[in-house]
């Protein structure tokens, strides 16, 4: 991976991960490589396997990965709230 976001620091609350790693790794290698629930998984190509928590329930279970612990969009909301106080 030598894909830097010339935008935005790396630490800075706010950057755009999903962004950066569907532009970086395109089609998953690096989840791939690190990921191993995901290292074989059939119909994941690389837009979507930057973001397997939206795969169904069924989806999930058969490539053994774990379900959301949070959601997502509930957690950003927050995030946002907190941020503008």
């Amino acid at each position: 991976m030598g894909c830097r976001d010339r935008n935005r620091h790396p630490t800075k609350p706010g950057t755009k991960h999903l962004t950066q790693a569907k532009r970086c790794d395109p089609d998953g290698q690096y989840v791939r490589r690190y990921v191993p629930e995901l290292a074989d998984a059939p119909g994941l190509d690389g837009s979507r396997i930057h973001e397997p928590w939206q795969l169904d329930a069924a989806d999930r279970r058969k490539l053994n990965y774990p379900e959301p612990i949070v959601d997502a969009d509930w957690g950003n909301q927050r995030f946002r709230a907190a941020r503008a106080k």
